[in-house]
């Protein structure tokens, strides 16, 4: 309640006891529903002005009895009924709630109640706010007419009101609706002029009015259907069932921050390519990086916009969640800044350039990203050191021009020297006489061939169509067609293999042939099994030597455990104890001992000590020993686990491994070639780091071991003269897998583990 609740001049409401309804006759109630519809509710009128005047109670504070409520001085009664003043509950929204709720629960009731505005008094406090503003503007009194009156509902009219049903979310609620009777007593005047009661039983009906206030104090007080519930009440003939009478407001989402295209040239141009042939390309877009002019608006940024709570029908707000901001800056790529103009904020453009938006994080950059059609050449380019992240070109690159970037893609024939540091390389037609030197992930050659070049990218997935008399080094390589060629990678797929090798570890031709007496061949790299088993047999070695420690050190327990025990169990060596232990307490408390104590303690001093001196001994090498099994313990945990870790990487190393040719339609020859990481192990660094300790290195003995690594390191891992040499060495006639002409041939990684753990070869 405001202060204002408390002041001298207080209306009051009393709702009625059995004092007031003895002394006021009750009202008739509704008779059954004839004639039309305009009579009924002459009826309906008639009754409720009845109701009205038996039960609307007013007076002065000093006749405020038990069970009355006030009426505080935001609600004022006019002739037409009463009102509240918005600007009291503009400043506490719950006075009025408190106030209908302080009312309902005293048995009163709104007469002739407009819901609508009750409705806003109670639980809509903007609306509230909105209408004291326009009352302040339009110059008249801030107050709402809410009813024409607040009465008692009686007892008998408040027990035709049944079980009210609402969700556990309180979503809705509904109500039981049912026909209604009532019983009436009946005087009848019989022919000598006595009078007879007679019980008389009619129909009657709800009452929206009491209706509202019998549902707010079952907790349903918000989102009342008042048409239907009306409608209802009023059926003819009367509704039977479940009906709901109240739902919830549902929240208004709310929208998140989000930006808009500002300009037109920000958009793609998704339409294919015209190359050089005049034909269509559909795997590039003809404006895959548009261009727009420095100071162009590229994004605006609409800001987000606050949901509308709601509510649920027990009066509990529904709050939907804060819209997420956006902040522009954190999508302002490099080439681009933020601008805000009029309370507009936009992303623009610091420079002339290629617009670039990452699909993923949203971030629009501006750079300078060329797609040339002129061709490189000494005439119009010279070399070229690119900083963009892609490069097109639709003309010719000729001899010996050099290209450094990052991604490349080449619509007309290449013939110079690439060197792609990231990203990927894409051509469409002829790569011959040229050089790729790939760091990316992929080399896709998807239109023509590769003739007399070499692409190299360790690292990449390297997809060909057609290559003939060149070199292609991959992480992993697929050829449709590779004659003559020299391909090294960790894995290959090539669907024909014409007189070509093949060093790899996991490989699979469809079909093997043989050209001018040169036969297909296959390297398989395999790890050295001696190798393998000499680092595992380390870590045994050393797992056998704690294990043995650990039993030597048990061993040794042992007697000296049971020693102690026995020394535990000696009678004598305990009496002394007990006797010294008591002596010393004695002593403590400044007592004397008994004669026979004093004289048994003497008796076995000298062997109790002893005994004592024994267990102490004893016990500080067990101590010491079980230190030492500890520590063995600790110890043995970790090198199972590394034992567990070498086996396992031995099974990755052979898992590797499978040779696979379904057609040999020609000679060919496979062999095996063992190749390890401990030229890596010793130089883990980058190539001049290697150089440079290799240089470092004087001792003749290391020097011999530091070439052996490097004539053993896998293939991908030379240079291109180290493996020209590697590759011209005589095969051993123990190194050969298979040699033959026709068939199949399928070597799986179990078989390679089985051969080489036998040591077959």
């Amino acid at each position: 309640m405001s202060e204002n609740a408390n002041s001298s001049s207080v209306i009051y409401v009393a709702p009625l006891g059995p004092r007031e309804v003895s002394q006021t006759p009750a009202p008739e109630p509704l008779r059954p529903a004839e004639g039309s519809a305009a009579e009924i509710g002459r009826v309906s009128e008639a009754a409720s002005r009845i109701v009205s005047e038996w039960s609307a109670v007013f007076g002065n504070m000093a006749d405020l009895g038990e069970g009355e409520i006030l009426l505080p001085s935001f609600v004022k009664r006019k002739e037409d009924g009463f009102y509240v003043d918005i600007e009291a509950v503009n400043e506490n929204s719950s006075l009025f709630h408190a106030f209908v709720d302080k009312a309902f629960s005293n048995g009163a009731y709104l007469f002739k109640l407009d819901y609508p505005r009750f409705k806003t008094l109670a639980f809509e406090p903007d609306t509230v706010a909105k209408l004291l503003s326009e009352s302040k503007e339009k110059g008249i009194a801030p107050e709402i007419r809410f009813a024409t009156d607040v009465i008692h509902l009686p007892e008998d009219r408040r027990s035709l009101y049944r079980t009210v049903k609402t969700n556990p979310k309180f979503a809705d609620a509904s109500y039981l609706f049912e026909p209604l009777h009532v019983d009436r007593v009946e005087k009848i005047e019989l022919p000598d002029g006595s009078f007879e009661e007679k019980t008389v039983s009619e129909r009657t009906r709800l009452d929206f009015d009491e209706f509202v206030a019998y549902l707010w104090t079952k907790g349903v007080r918000y989102g009342l259907l008042e048409e239907d519930i009306r409608a209802n009440i009023d059926a003819e003939p009367p509704k039977t069932g479940w009906q709901t009478v109240a739902r919830q407001l549902e929240s208004i989402p709310w929208t998140d921050a989000t930006t808009v295209k500002a300009t037109g040239r920000f958009e793609q141009n998704k339409a294919p390519v015209i190359n050089e042939r005049g034909k269509s390309v559909l795997t590039h877009f003809q404006n895959a990086f548009p261009q727009v002019s420095e100071n162009e608006r590229l994004l605006e940024k609409i800001p987000r916009k606050m949901g509308t709570n709601g509510r649920t029908v027990d009066g509990r707000l529904i709050e939907p969640p804060v819209p997420k901001d956006l902040n522009l800056e954190a999508l302002a790529g490099p080439g681009t800044r933020i601008e805000t103009v009029d309370g507009r904020t936009f992303l623009v453009a610091a420079m002339k350039g290629y617009v670039n938006e990452d699909p993923k994080t949203g971030v629009v950059s501006v750079s300078e990203k060329i797609v040339h059609r002129e061709g490189v050449n000494m005439e119009k380019t010279g070399d070229l050191a690119l900083e963009g992240e892609h490069f097109e070109e639709h003309g010719e690159v000729q001899e010996n021009r050099v290209l450094r970037g990052r991604s490349f893609h080449f619509k007309g024939d290449v013939h110079g020297i690439v060197h792609s540091e990231s990203g990927t390389v894409l051509a469409e037609w002829r790569i011959a006489g040229a050089k790729i030197y790939a760091r990316g992930h992929r080399v896709d050659l998807i239109g023509g061939i590769v003739s007399n070049s070499l692409v190299e990218a360790p690292n990449a997935e390297v997809v060909l169509k057609y290559a003939e008399n060149s070199t292609v080094i991959g992480k992993k390589v697929v050829i449709e067609r590779a004659v003559n060629c020299t391909v090294i990678s960790e894995e290959a797929q090539i669907n024909e293999s014409v007189a070509s090798i093949i060093g790899t570890k996991r490989v699979r031709i469809v079909a093997a042939q043989e050209k001018n007496g040169n036969p297909t061949t296959i390297i398989v790299e395999v790890p050295d099994a001696n190798e393998l088993r000499s680092a595992l047999q380390e870590i045994e070695t050393s797992l056998a030597k704690h294990e043995s420690t650990l039993n030597a050190l048990r061993s040794k327990r042992m007697p000296l455990s049971q020693m102690a025990e026995t020394i535990r169990k000696d009678a004598r060596a305990m009496a002394f104890v007990r006797l010294r232990k008591t002596i010393a307490e004695a002593q403590a408390q400044k007592k004397g001992v008994s004669r026979e104590d004093a004289t048994k303690f003497v008796e076995l001093r000298e062997y109790g000590e002893s005994k004592l001196r024994e267990f102490s001994q004893i016990s500080k090498e067990l101590e010491r020993i079980d230190s030492d099994i500890s520590q063995e313990e600790a110890a043995l945990g970790p090198l199972s686990e590394l034992k567990a870790e070498q086996e396992k990487a031995i099974e990755g190393e052979f898992e590797k491994i499978s040779v696979s040719v379904e057609r040999i339609m020609g000679e060919l020859t496979v062999r095996k070639r063992t190749a390890t990481d401990a030229y890596a192990k010793l130089f883990p660094a980058s190539e001049e780091a290697k150089r440079r300790n290799e240089r470092q290195k004087d001792e003749t003995s290391e020097r011999a071991k530091i070439e052996a690594a490097k004539k053993r390191r896998p293939l991908i891992e030379m240079t291109e003269s180290e493996r020209k040499t590697e590759l011209a060495i005589p095969v051993e006639k123990g190194d050969v897998l298979f040699s033959g002409t026709t068939g199949t041939f399928e070597i799986s990684s179990q078989q390679i583990s089985a051969l080489l753990s036998d040591n077959h070869f």
